[in-house]
């Protein structure tokens, strides 16, 4: 029966230990996954919207390569909401670490869940 070994790979899939796979300038392969050293960045585009883990400490220029090469956007800045539901401009490494900093103090959890708007 085709329809149970499908049910069985899911079963092995559900049962496996968590990895995150992360291509950097100082490490190529998995990572054993520690949930407060990643941020969770939904990107939203004009017409999609697309996920994105990334380490905590990465820089702006990692960013931009990253979504680049993952999702084809060379658009350059993009934008973060505030506490204050007010959009700001990413285009400098200074800005980048304070939507960082702002969704960390937003987050009640160790995951740290940060939206971006590109387009």
């Amino acid at each position: 029966m085709n329809h149970q070994r499908n049910l069985e790979g899911c079963k092995s899939y559900l049962n496996s230990r968590p990895q995150i796979s992360c291509l950097d300038s100082n490490h190529l392969g998995n990572v054993e996954a520690r949930v407060e050293d990643w941020l969770y960045i939904c990107c939203t585009f004009l017409t999609e919207r697309r996920v994105l883990i990334f380490p905590r400490t990465g820089s702006l220029a990692f960013l931009q390569d990253r979504v680049r090469h993952r999702f084809g956007y060379d658009g350059g800045s993009f934008y973060h909401r505030n506490d204050n539901r007010v959009m700001i401009e990413v285009h400098k490494e200074y800005d980048w670490q304070v939507a960082k900093w702002e969704a960390t103090l937003a987050t009640q959890t160790t995951l740290i869940r940060l939206e971006l708007y590109f387009g």
